[in-house]
């Protein structure tokens, strides 16, 4: 590798957000704040020296500003919200209403997480893609003001397949 600067591989872009097959639209800031959980490796006989860290899983959130704001995207990202998407929504409607919170209490959220996929707006092919096996929506109200354009702040928590457990796989870069 040339240790030359090559300006044309710097990049603009954006992705494209599917959850759960469906396409959430025009997005402003996505931010795929991933990390690595790490578990430090001490031993007693070296006092607080670390000596390596153990990778025990993958933590982080992904924030996301949506801009097709609609009763059908918020339905779709809301998996207790009405059902207009044709989407299996477990928790139903409160007379076509978005709930605000699921009516039972105790609720797993992995059981109703789907495939999260990021795609970069600037490439054909889907190996920069970044897939996130199950995770589950969350979002914050429209902050209004008259002055912007409103915008929903979506955010994604994501969890380890449990059917692959005591692997942790959750999820992949690529197509």
């Amino acid at each position: 590798m040339s240790s030359e600067y090559n300006i044309t591989r710097t990049r603009l872009g954006n992705y494209d957000v599917t959850w759960n097959s469906i396409f959430l639209g025009s997005t402003d800031k996505v931010d795929p704040a991933l990390k690595l959980m790490l578990e430090p490796i001490k031993v007693g006989s070296m006092g607080k020296a670390i000596l390596g860290h153990r990778i025990v899983g993958l933590e982080g959130d992904l924030k996301i500003e949506l801009r097709e704001i609609d009763l059908t995207l918020m339905t779709a990202i809301q998996p207790f919200g009405a059902n207009t998407t044709g989407v299996n929504i477990p928790w139903g409607t409160n007379n076509g209403s978005l709930l605000l919170s699921p009516a039972a209490i105790n609720v797993d959220t992995y059981t109703l997480s789907h495939l999260l996929k990021l795609h970069p707006t600037d490439v054909a092919n889907g190996i920069e893609d970044i897939n996130l096996a199950f995770a589950f929506p969350t979002w914050t109200p429209m902050n209004r003001n008259g002055e912007k354009f409103d915008l929903v702040l979506a955010n994604f928590i994501f969890y380890p397949d449990r059917a692959q457990l005591p692997n942790k796989y959750y999820g992949y870069i690529g197509p």
